[in-house]
């Protein structure tokens, strides 16, 4: 029979995975959102500045076409959703790998919990900069593949 803080630890552990699921799943409804808006704002905001450029109607419905165009641009421009899709589909790849690591016995629960922590903070940044840093390791400023100083060659030397 199991006692009381293994039965707490399960309860705990299955609010956990839980959570996880419904932040899967809440990511990739807003990433869908995020997407969908920025190609309609964009094919509308495009369309209506074409119509504003043509002769193909009245003297006042350019004006109408520029002002919605405008406005199409300036909400891609202001609220940037294109970057709020990106973060959302990358926290949501990073989490879904490290639950699926999880589930096959390849990371701890802490490091599980580490990742959705650094995922939530992805998710919600202005701009994709986290780079997801195993617990204890320094986060290194440089982070990127490392490139080898090039070697001078004989057509380096010139005439």
């Amino acid at each position: 029979m199991p006692s009381q803080s293994q039965d707490n630890e399960a309860a705990i552990l299955a609010a956990f995975k839980k959570e996880i699921e419904d932040r899967l799943k809440k990511w990739e409804r807003w990433w869908n959102f995020y997407m969908y808006t920025t190609y309609s704002l964009g094919v509308i905001g495009v369309i209506c500045s074409t119509l504003a450029a043509s002769e193909l109607f009245a003297a006042s419905a350019p004006k109408w076409f520029s002002l919605v165009s405008a406005l199409c641009f300036a909400i891609i421009g202001f609220v940037r959703p294109e970057a709020k899709y990106r973060n959302l589909v990358r926290a949501w790849s990073e989490l879904k790998a490290a639950k699926d690591a999880y589930l096959f016995h390849a990371i701890e629960i802490n490091e599980l919990l580490h990742i959705f922590r650094e995922c939530q903070k992805i998710a919600t940044e202005d701009d994709i900069q986290t780079t997801i840093v195993a617990p204890g390791q320094k986060s290194s400023p440089d982070v990127g593949p490392k490139v080898a100083p090039a070697q001078k060659s004989s057509l380096d030397a010139g005439p």
